[in-house]
């Protein structure tokens, strides 16, 4: 599984072209307190050098911090962070139902990207298609005028995590996918 988990957190990576301007931004947003979204990579790896797992390709790099049971993922490109994502751990309704109580206090209301198959009308069923790959919930806050983007997610592959992007970066990597690069 821990192969397939990588190939779904990279895969963004392989499509990102360069944004200009937003790569020279220093840090736009600290996340899980000490990550910085839009910072230097290796000024992160050497302030926190105790990552469990580092993976380059290229321009990309990706590394991965673990406390206790749940893991973050700090993904970059050319050398600025654009995606931290943390996994929590044990991936519960409760756990996804705290989390967006908690960003709906920041950020106000989310928009609701969740998919589910057409029979799954009510709570169990949609917790069950998750929990089967057959469906998952998504919520998105962006906030007004700031550069970046929070994701709230429950799917089998990832469980229930959160997490931060710089919306340049994400925009263009969509803009590259659509072309086919």
């Amino acid at each position: 599984m821990f192969p397939r988990l990588w190939r779904l957190l990279l895969a963004p990576l392989l499509a990102i072209a360069p944004v200009g301007a937003q790569a020279e931004q220093s840090c736009l947003k600290v996340v899980f307190d000490g990550y910085c979204l839009g910072g230097d990579m290796e000024a992160q790896m050497s302030n926190e050098p105790r990552f469990v797992q580092e993976e380059r390709k290229g321009d990309r790099l990706a590394v991965v911090y673990t406390a206790g049971r749940e893991s973050t993922y700090v993904l970059s490109y050319r050398g600025r962070i654009y995606k931290v994502l943390r996994r929590f751990d044990p991936p519960t309704l409760l756990r996804f139902t705290d989390l967006k109580t908690i960003l709906s206090g920041k950020y106000g209301d989310p928009r609701d990207r969740s998919r589910y198959p057409a029979y799954a009308r009510n709570r169990a069923a949609r917790i069950g298609a998750i929990r089967r790959g057959e469906g998952d919930a998504e919520l998105v806050w962006t906030p007004s005028g700031q550069p970046w983007s929070a994701t709230l997610s429950w799917t089998r592959e990832l469980g229930v995590a959160l997490d931060y992007r710089v919306k340049a970066l994400d925009e263009a990597q969509r803009r590259a996918a659509d072309a086919g690069l």
